[in-house]
């Protein structure tokens, strides 16, 4: 039986680097990201592991690749702003 997400329920989900990564490159943003040129304080997480189990549960399947899916978002949105990023 399907899982029902709760009225308020939160999912936490891990984008990262790696992400950030892929979108300056998916919009070739001339930005400079500079990762860790800030000290962490004490109570910062440095990494996270994301669990899909409670969507999985809810019955989601990916239907795009990460690349894919991202790269669908970024030309429908050109195409609907114009080149916004």
């Amino acid at each position: 039986m399907k899982e029902v997400l709760k009225q308020n329920e939160i999912l936490n989900l891990k984008l990262g680097s790696k992400f950030l990564l892929l979108i300056k490159k998916l919009t070739q943003s001339t930005t400079n990201l500079k990762f860790g040129v800030f000290l962490y304080r004490k109570n910062e997480i440095i990494g996270a592991v994301a669990d899909n189990t409670k969507l999985l549960s809810l019955g989601w399947r990916q239907q795009y690749s990460f690349i894919e899916g991202h790269s669908k978002i970024i030309a429908s949105s050109n195409s609907f702003y114009g080149r916004v990023i």
